[in-house]
């Protein structure tokens, strides 16, 4: 005999086999069905809220899959720019690339069991721990908590939502190089590029990246007092009275989110200096240096917080 029960009626029901089907919640003086509920299923398609959250998931793990795939193409996989910290991101690449075809062809199934896909969910969180120190291949905390909780069909929610969450999270710990890798191209007088007032939002870091086939290290003293970073409309304004441009700061060993190559000269960038208003206001970045060698390439890379 097929009955409906609520909740509080369980502890009499005696051995009645209970499957939980919908969970009401109280919005103001509306009661309505919790949407965030996903009662037992046989398929992941069955359930609206849960394909949601693997759908999701894929579309997490392949957007970046394709940022990486994106880094890894700007920086060649064979030449002597790829360094120690690209292969931690040609590594994390291979990873993801195992499993988005496979997350893909279970979101893409008609019928594929709940149990099955929480099992890639944990293998991927198993994937991904290694390149995080906060979070081991079960979904552990240092500090032991259990952040990954075993299948339970009948907390689909609890499972799914938890391995969404912790995904995200293992992904937020790969840094996939800078967000914006912008030339300054040399015109004659200057090295400039145009910038996008998208560069300025948010808490973003500004590098100023140097290349030359010289001794890079031999060059610091000039920069040190004939170069001058500005914007371009207040660059013939310093030269003319001799003022310092915006301040920059020699890193001998680049931060670990910017792709470390030979020959190069990192700079951070004094983006809390008063000229960098003119610069934010003419959306644009120049560097003048006169005793600039013949060969110098010069990058800005932004990085976000």
């Amino acid at each position: 005999v097929l009955k409906i029960f609520w909740e509080s009626e369980t502890p009499q029901l005696g051995d009645y086999l209970l499957i939980p089907l919908a969970q009401l919640e109280r919005s103001g003086s509306v009661i309505r069905r919790a949407e965030n509920f996903i009662p037992p299923c046989l398929a992941v398609s069955a359930s609206g809220p849960l394909l949601k959250i693997v759908t999701e998931i894929r579309d997490q793990i392949t957007a970046r899959g394709r940022n990486l795939e994106e880094y890894k193409s700007a920086r060649g996989i064979q030449t002597a720019e790829f360094g120690t910290r690209d292969m931690v991101y040609f590594l994390a690449l291979r990873s993801l690339n195992r499993y988005i075809p496979l997350v893909f062809h279970y979101t893409e199934a008609s019928r594929i069991h709940p149990w099955v896909v929480y099992g890639v969910l944990r293998q991927i969180v198993g994937e991904l721990s290694t390149f995080s120190d906060k979070v081991n291949a079960v979904g552990e905390s240092k500090a032991g908590e259990r952040m990954l909780p075993p299948y339970d069909h009948r907390n689909l929610h609890g499972c799914f939502g938890a391995a969404q969450t912790l995904i995200s999270q293992l992904l937020d710990e790969i840094t996939a190089g800078p967000d914006y890798i912008i030339p300054l191209l040399y015109d004659g007088t200057y090295f400039a590029a145009a910038l996008s007032p998208t560069v300025f939002e948010g808490r973003n870091r500004f590098y100023l990246v140097l290349k030359t086939e010289g001794d890079p290290k031999a060059l610091l003293p000039s920069l040190g007092t004939a170069a001058k970073l500005s914007s371009r409309e207040f660059l013939p304004l310093i030269i003319a009275r001799a003022l310092p441009g915006i301040g920059l700061e020699h890193l001998p060993v680049p931060p670990q989110e910017l792709p470390r190559r030979a020959s190069c000269l990192y700079f951070q960038i004094d983006h809390h200096h008063e000229q960098w208003s003119s610069v934010k206001k003419g959306n644009n970045l120049a560097l003048y240096w006169d005793r600039a060698p013949e060969d110098l390439e010069a990058e800005l890379m932004v990085v976000g917080k």
